[in-house]
């Protein structure tokens, strides 16, 4: 949902809660990762970030392992990006 003033107006229960926030303040996150050239083992960034989060609901990978390997994998883009 975009973050437009006064979109709440027409929603009920928890979607209203939800999206409230931007009524009060908040505002919607934009941005993109910055490119970078492959490294060796390194997924894409759907494989690296959002993938994992997958493992956090079956309980196949701790909170503590995902934040370690998120970490990593940044360090690794991070030292990695194109110029």
């Amino acid at each position: 949902m975009q973050p437009v003033p006064g979109l709440t107006d027409n929603l009920e229960g928890d979607n209203k809660m939800f999206y409230s926030i931007y009524d009060n303040g908040a505002d919607a996150a934009m941005g993109n990762f910055a490119a970078y050239n492959a490294v060796a083992g390194l997924g894409t960034v759907r494989e690296v970030f959002l993938d994992p989060v997958n493992g956090l609901v079956n309980g196949s990978v701790t909170v503590d392992q995902w934040i370690s390997d998120i970490k990593a994998a940044s360090d690794q883009m991070r030292a990695n990006i194109m110029s």
